[in-house]
C-alpha cells in the first residue's frame, strides 16, 4: 500500500492490508495491533530527521504502535531506528554486557521492505 505523503498508512499486520488516512487526522487506526506509518525510512523525514519505530514489549515478544519522523529516537527498546541498507548509520546501543554495534536488517514486525536497526 502506497499513501500520500500528506497521509499516513494504517497498517494491520494480522491481515496485512492498509488503509491511508489524512496525516492530521486525530482518528486511531482500527483492527487488532494495527501500526500508524508516518515514514518507512529516514528519507521520508524532513530536516534530516530520524524515522523511528514505537516498540511495545510484551513476554517474548513485542510489537510496533507507530512510526514517526523525530528529531531523535528514545532509547531502544521504547523505540527503534528504520533505516535504508547501505545508507543509514545504526546506532551503538549500550547493554549489560557492553556496548553493541547495531546493524540495518529486514523487520520481522513491519511490512515487507521496511528495516531496523537491530541486533541478528
Amino acid at each position: 500500500m502506497s499513501c500520500k505523503p500528506t497521509q499516513v498508512c494504517c497498517y494491520n499486520p494480522n491481515d496485512q492490508a492498509g488503509a491511508c488516512l489524512d496525516s492530521t487526522s486525530t482518528s486511531d487506526c482500527q483492527g487488532e495491533r494495527p501500526i500508524r506509518i508516518q515514514c518507512q525510512r529516514p528519507s521520508d523525514c524532513p530536516n534530516q530527521q530520524f524515522c523511528c519505530g514505537d516498540f511495545e514489549l510484551e513476554t517474548m515478544s513485542g510489537y510496533y504502535k507507530k512510526t514517526s519522523c523525530k528529531n531523535s529516537c528514545d532509547p531502544f527498546p521504547q523505540q527503534i531506528v528504520l533505516c535504508e541498507p547501505g545508507v543509514t548509520q545504526c546506532p551503538v546501543y549500550q547493554s549489560p554486557q557492553g556496548q553493541a554495534q547495531s546493524t540495518c536488517q529486514p523487520s520481522n514486525s513491519l511490512p515487507s521492505g521496511y528495516f531496523v536497526c537491530g541486533f541478528n
